[in-house]
């Protein structure tokens, strides 16, 4: 079984191929990995379902989504801590 956190380190390495900016396009202070529009997937394209089809993917193998009511939050908390390196990095 593939872990949550290895989805999110799949979704941050495709990001970081694909749109090499992208930690720089997302208000962290914002984030909601349960809208379509203040997700990661979300801020960047606008909508989470625009992010998905302008990097021709399915968003749950790369962590940007969840139907599991369980793994919502530790969605959320992962891509927070991913939010969390990013701003420390930048400063």
């Amino acid at each position: 079984m593939i872990t949550m956190a290895t989805r999110v380190q799949r979704g941050t390495e495709l990001l970081d191929l694909r749109v090499p900016d992208w930690r720089d396009m997302i208000e962290w202070d914002r984030l909601d990995m349960q809208s379509p529009l203040h997700c990661i997937l979300g801020q960047i394209a606008g909508r989470y379902i625009r992010g998905e089809y302008s990097l021709h993917i399915d968003g749950q193998p790369y962590g940007f989504i969840t139907q599991k009511e369980t793994e919502k939050k530790p969605l959320q908390l992962l891509w927070e801590e991913v939010g969390r390196e990013a701003m420390a990095y930048a400063m």
